[in-house]
């Protein structure tokens, strides 16, 4: 890190590895209230090549996006900090459900839903791709926690369907080592309610329907 505020963290940087939709715009505006060079949103996942790697320097702190290539990480910047966020899995997956489609699309797909047009092919082909999410959240979440297995000391987990804004404010800054006392943590990029409806409803019909072919319990509700 080169932030004057970070005092003996100037070495090292801080990857946020959880999956998106889980807090990560949040943790952005916590990292920019202690006036840290902070990069939101997936193209730093692409500068982790040889040739755009130089890139990174220009931030201290990373959050969004998914397949973070960790080892790359680890081993360009052995001094990194790694915060895993996480929450509810059908949580993630109706934020996620949003956050792909347009508003107008919402609508629009809410629209149909309400008007009885529910084997409308759009739909259904969405849902065969959002039967897909826990399994790609699961592995995610696996992929991290197998890198990071011996060294926990560097990596921070936040569960942000549990832990109260308070603790990880808190828990982030002692992790950090940050200077004062914890900054107040943000709940930014919120989705409002009214656009909630749809999203739900084809998420709990995917969960069913994908606990009914696994009764096992290959679907999980968290992670």
């Amino acid at each position: 890190m080169t932030t004057d505020i970070m005092g003996s963290l100037k070495q090292f940087k801080v990857f946020c590895v959880g999956p998106y939709k889980t807090g990560t715009t949040s943790v952005h505006r916590f990292f920019q209230s202690y006036n840290l060079r902070t990069y939101h949103g997936p193209r730093w996942v692409f500068w982790c090549k040889p040739r755009r790697a130089h890139r990174l320097d220009d931030f201290d702190c990373f959050s969004d996006g998914m397949k973070h290539p960790i080892a790359f990480l680890f081993d360009r910047y052995p001094n990194a900090k790694f915060i895993y966020t996480k929450r509810d899995i059908r949580d993630w997956m109706i934020s996620r459900h949003m956050h792909r489609r347009g508003r107008s699309k919402r609508l629009y797909y809410y629209f149909l839903i309400l008007i009885g047009i529910k084997q409308w092919s759009g739909v259904q082909f969405r849902d065969e791709e959002v039967k897909k999410w826990p399994q790609e959240y699961h592995d995610h979440e696996k992929r991290v926690f197998d890198f990071f297995e011996g060294k926990r000391n560097c990596l921070l987990l936040i569960d942000l369907s549990n832990d109260l804004p308070e603790d990880i404010a808190r828990r982030i800054h002692e992790f950090l080592n940050l200077p004062g006392e914890p900054h107040e943590f943000p709940k930014k990029n919120v989705a409002p309610n009214s656009l909630r409806a749809f999203s739900e409803q084809a998420v709990d019909r995917v969960l069913r329907e994908v606990s009914l072919q696994d009764p096992e319990g290959g679907c999980p509700t968290s992670c």
